[in-house]
């Protein structure tokens, strides 16, 4: 019932409400693992989770339709700042009904992300414990022969990651290619991260090569200090030429 408010056309901060249930969700390993097990594995039941992170996805990628595309992916990359600050993010008393709408979308959108990095954490949280107890081991080389993911952690983790792998990186990769905020970029990275070193001991090799190409991706479109300030520069430069050739 929660997933499916996120797609009815209800207000927003009705929908902001149930983003931080979901999120709330995502973020408990132990509770997101009980509700996988006891409703994705089970053939009679629904897709609770995948449904949810699906519906984070979807918020999550909005931001490409929204008018106020821009001011929104400032707003997130802001909201990210503050956190890591431990200082709460707020809006002045007098801002504009606008300017409130644009927070409000922001607002929705970290909690998406949140609990969608959620999810990934937990992946990695879980494929650990599979490690600890021996289902897994961690690949020392490689030539080393796939092990195949048989005790009861292990597979539910590779589970988790074959039914939600590619909505969670068409999601994450938007926002770290279009966000600017050195927050916001530094958690997605850590997620990145977390992510593919699960999918590396569990071999899935898929995921892994696809979150690893999106990383590459990702670096190779970062500009370099020195571009930056020569497209800083740039118009002034231009400036400076027109007043010498009038």
């Amino acid at each position: 019932m929660l997933v499916r408010v996120i797609s009815l056309d209800l207000p927003l901060w009705h929908r902001i409400l149930v983003l931080e249930i979901l999120r709330g969700f995502c973020v408990e390993a132990r509770t997101l693992r009980i509700l996988f097990q006891n409703f994705d594995m089970n053939p009679k039941n629904t897709n609770i989770v995948e449904g949810t992170v699906k519906a984070l996805a979807r918020v999550v990628c909005s931001v490409q339709v929204q008018d106020t595309s821009e001011e929104s992916l400032a707003a997130v990359a802001g909201m990210f700042s503050s956190k890591a600050k431990g200082i709460e993010w707020s809006l002045d008393n007098d801002a504009s009904n606008v300017a409130v709408l644009v927070a409000s979308e922001a607002h929705a959108i970290t909690l998406a992300i949140e609990g969608l990095l959620g999810v990934v954490f937990t992946v990695a949280t879980l494929t650990d414990e599979a490690v600890d107890v021996g289902e897994l081991e961690s690949p020392k080389d490689d030539s080393d022969p796939p092990a195949k993911c048989t005790g009861k952690t292990a597979v539910l983790c590779m589970s988790m990651v074959d039914s939600m792998w590619l909505t969670i990186l068409d999601a994450l990769s938007l926002i770290l290619t279009k966000s600017q905020g050195e927050a916001i970029v530094l958690e997605i990275l850590k997620g990145y991260q977390a992510f593919t070193q699960a999918c590396g001991v569990l071999c899935a090799i898929e995921p892994l090569n696809s979150f690893l190409a999106s990383l590459c991706k990702f670096t190779i479109n970062i500009p370099h200090e020195a571009e930056k300030r020569s497209l800083k520069l740039h118009p002034i430069q231009q400036s400076s030429l027109e007043v010498g050739h009038s």
